[in-house]
């Protein structure tokens, strides 16, 4: 089965971005179509969906979906997937939206504010836990505040007054993080909206001051010696620690009402590559090294160990509506449109997922 991976670039206003994702993916084949009348073949094995999926980033967040694509579990679940690279999970919604692709994996925020908005959208799986992004200073930067690292967290953050940052989306949840810990202490920064492979080399230029990037690409400039982890992302405020989703598997509600098979057998398949990602810890190791072979060995193991942990975590946590109203309360809290959003609405009915766990225990992993 061959895979095709199509890079879009990330785009600061989101009407810019529904038609980016649209035109991108429409004119490379539009919407596959997926037959679910039956899940099974005349001599019982699955019956393939071809499906296309969007995805924020090529970071550790996604780790899990990459290797269901390259460890073979998309396939052995029948799913023959395309898959379309957005650079930003307000992107990959929005070829939701637009009818572009039928499941996005995402940063945690987007897709109910997307439902906020009018286009229902709902969360199906976490495959990733935690706040696994911290912010990156140049060194330069962090040779002008001599001191800073005896400083507080809120000391830190007045330290960035001022300061450029290079973020993904400006509606993305690290921006929303960021710029409401800055507001709490009074404080700005300029932010720029770029891809976040690109943030490293932004940084080397002295293009921008700072940086928010999931792993591998925060490690990168520290591994470099050209830039300082400056803040912790788990100890900005509403970050939500190390618990809270942080990437997502999203579908439209239209999409699960008119093809539940396809959702359940996507979360089969991402159920059955977590638990033989758990069974076998170098295996994963392995697809992850793989598919990332442009980082530099170091960087990747000393990044590895706190990815594989928030990729593992959410093994037996589906969403809940804990993490909605986390959302709700935190990341949407500027948005009245989503106060009144009832959190359980927001999350595939339960049975999707006891459905998949049970396809997982006949067809393995």
């Amino acid at each position: 089965m061959t895979h095709t991976t199509t890079t879009v670039p990330a785009r600061s206003r989101r009407l810019r971005a529904v038609a980016l994702a649209a035109a991108v993916l429409l004119g490379a084949g539009g919407l596959a179509a997926c037959g679910s009348d039956e899940a099974a073949g005349p001599d019982g094995s699955l019956k393939k969906l071809d499906m296309t999926f969007t995805i924020s980033s090529t970071s550790l967040a996604h780790q899990l979906v990459f290797a269901a694509r390259d460890g073979g579990y998309l396939e052995k679940y029948g799913i023959d997937a395309r898959f379309v690279t957005a650079e930003s999970s307000s992107v990959a919604i929005a070829a939701l939206a637009s009818n572009s692709a039928q499941v996005a994996f995402v940063g945690r925020t987007d897709a109910l504010l997307t439902t906020a908005q009018g286009k229902q959208m709902v969360y199906a799986y976490k495959q990733s836990t935690g706040f696994l992004t911290n912010v990156t200073v140049s060194k330069a930067f962090a040779d002008r505040n001599p001191g800073w690292e005896s400083k507080s967290v809120e000391d830190r953050l007045r330290l960035l007054n001022g300061a450029t940052m290079a973020q993904a989306s400006a509606n993305g949840v690290l921006t929303r993080v960021f710029d409401d810990a800055m507001s709490s202490v009074g404080g700005k920064v300029t932010n720029t909206y770029i891809a976040v492979n690109t943030m490293p080399t932004a940084l080397t230029r002295g293009s921008v001051d700072a940086y928010m990037a999931p792993s591998p690409f925060q490690e990168t400039s520290v591994q470099r010696g050209e830039g300082v982890m400056f803040i912790k992302g788990t100890d900005l405020p509403a970050s939500g620690g190390e618990t809270i989703v942080q990437g997502a598997t999203v579908v439209s509600k239209s999409f699960l009402d008119s093809d539940r098979e396809s959702v359940v057998r996507v979360m089969a398949a991402l159920q059955a590559t977590a638990e033989a990602m758990k069974a076998d810890p170098d295996r994963a190791k392995q697809l992850a090294k793989e598919r990332l072979n442009t980082i530099d060995a170091s960087i990747f193991d000393v990044m590895w160990p706190d990815a594989y942990k928030v990729i593992i975590g959410p093994l037996e946590h589906p969403i809940s509506a804990e993490d909605i109203t986390f959302m709700i309360e935190h990341d949407a809290a500027g948005v009245p449109e989503a106060q009144s959003l009832d959190p359980a609405a927001q999350i595939v009915p339960a049975d999707l997922l006891t459905d998949a766990k049970a396809l997982v225990s006949e067809v393995g992993f």
